[in-house]
């Protein structure tokens, strides 16, 4: 199965670099800790098709001379579909393939609630209620969604990465007292999960089976940027 994109965040674990003898203090260093999980449910009753997103953050940054600063976020989408009406004028692609149909309704919603989860990743859950707004009216209407992950195998990826930089580009021989010795290290863990879901719209219950369109991932990053020799300005390679 595809793991689900994670917005591009790439997070951080302390690194541990022994600065060479002419190098100064880092003059920029970040840090990120984000787990996520995802799920999708689906269900079909007749013609009508009832498609649900959910995705939930938990996220920290820092930086060095600031605090952390940290997020979490529960978000749904929810989206009922008339799967019997195949007009080519009302026709729409659904979440996760398979045949179109009319959308007789589409909602939007979020709660700023942190996903919680183990340290290993193999569980996590969350549930908010959420202000659901439909795309259509604007109207809004209420949702409570419960939603816990059971992770299945653990996928573990390292990339340490130490190399050194000129604030103009590549070095040349007789720019390295302008160096920048930058410190990079990923430290990922993924596992395909199966997810279930308690569902509240309105104040109407509506029942999902257990789905395994699952996963749970967990980006820790962390950067450091050490100034060479005279080398005493900014630079952007720590994003």
């Amino acid at each position: 199965m595809k793991r689900f994109a994670i917005l591009g965040i790439f997070a951080a674990v302390l690194l541990a670099m022994p600065a060479p003898a002419l190098a100064a203090p880092p003059n920029i260093y970040h840090s990120i800790k984000v787990t996520t999980a995802s799920a999708y449910f689906v269900s079909q009753d007749d013609c009508i098709k009832t498609e649900v997103w959910i995705s939930a953050l938990d996220g920290q940054w820092a930086s060095q001379g600031g605090g952390v600063t940290t997020s979490g976020d529960l978000a749904v989408s929810l989206r009922v579909v008339d799967t019997c009406d195949s007009s080519e004028v009302s026709r729409i692609m659904p979440m996760a393939g398979g045949e179109g149909g009319t959308v007789l309704y589409e909602g939007l919603g979020r709660a700023p609630v942190a996903l919680q989860s183990t340290p290993r990743i193999d569980r996590a859950w969350s549930s908010a209620m959420v202000e659901m707004v439909d795309q259509s009216t604007g109207e809004t209407i209420p949702v409570w969604a419960a939603v816990s992950w059971t992770g299945g195998d653990l996928s573990h990826e390292t990339t340490p990465n130490n190399h050194g930089k000129c604030a103009g580009g590549e070095c040349l021989p007789w720019m390295a007292d302008f160096e920048v010795i930058v410190n990079t290290h990923d430290n990922n863990l993924h596992r395909d999960a199966v997810a279930t879901i308690e569902l509240i719209v309105d104040g109407v219950p509506m029942a999902f089976e257990p789905s395994a369109d699952a996963s749970i991932e967990q980006v820790k990053s962390s950067c450091m940027e050490i100034p060479k020799g005279t080398f005493s300005g900014d630079s952007d390679y720590c994003f």
